[in-house]
């Protein structure tokens, strides 16, 4: 079994305006870093980011349709192979709502990867905060 972390920011606005920005998949690149400026759709729920931060190669991210569970998963692949997968959700907290993103530590990781993984994480959770927070 792998490691796991999962990692959570509040959010002062309602569970539907959250939901519904983040259930749209183009809202991603205005805060997760890690994807890059450039992009596009190649289907409904399925997009390409062109020059991630991490990769000189296009990273396919694949998108959960929208349901009424706050269910937001996402995937990465690079050339048909997946690399990233994280379980995120939105979860109605009174007026306001609670994100979170479970992190698994690839089997190969170093402790110090994990954690620096985790906290790019957090970091793009707080965009995202900052973000709907001042909208």
């Amino acid at each position: 079994m792998r490691r796991s972390e999962t990692v959570g920011v509040a959010i002062q606005r309602p569970y539907e305006a959250v939901y519904d920005f983040l259930a749209n998949p183009r809202n991603l690149f205005s805060w997760a870093s890690v994807l890059g400026a450039e992009y596009h759709a190649e289907a409904p729920l399925e997009w390409v980011a062109e020059k991630p931060a991490f990769i000189d190669r296009p990273v396919t991210i694949r998108f959960t349709a929208r349901n009424p569970f706050g269910v937001l998963d996402v995937s990465a692949s690079i050339d048909g192979r997946q690399v990233f997968a994280a379980p995120v959700r939105v979860v109605r907290d009174g007026e306001g709502s609670l994100v979170t993103m479970t992190i698994f530590a690839p089997a190969d990781d170093s402790e110090a990867a994990f954690h620096s993984e985790l906290e790019w994480v957090r970091t793009d959770l707080l965009t995202l905060k900052s973000l709907l927070e001042t909208a």
